[in-house]
């Protein structure tokens, strides 16, 4: 549920998730593939490609299901879904994006 819910209901915990992509690096220019971005950063002597494989948002929900239920809960209160942006090193030529969701785990009554 996107909102509160206005029933009787017990709170049972907070979950906060995130689901970070693969990445790899490899020194000159790689290929894109699908199912891959590549990002090419500009080296002295050259170019090094970032290679990020996003996995499936559907794995990140179905982990926060189980988990509520593995709770005792029957309802995912107050979710969010962002996209948000990481760093894999000090270089802002390598950042990323990846999704995170959190919300409250509850037992309605």
């Amino acid at each position: 549920m996107p909102n509160e819910y206005f029933g009787e209901y017990e709170v049972l915990g907070m979950i906060t998730a995130e689901l970070h992509p693969e990445i790899k690096y490899f020194e000159g220019r790689q290929v894109r593939t699908p199912g891959n971005l590549v990002k090419y950063i500009v080296v002295s002597g050259g170019y090094i490609s970032q290679v990020i494989t996003h996995a499936d948002r559907d794995e990140l929900l179905n982990y926060i299901y189980n988990l509520a239920t593995e709770w005792g809960g029957d309802a995912f209160s107050h979710f969010d879904m962002s996209i948000e942006t990481g760093i894999t090193d000090y270089n802002p030529n390598s950042t990323y994006s990846y999704t995170a969701i959190s919300g409250l785990v509850i037992k309605r009554k």
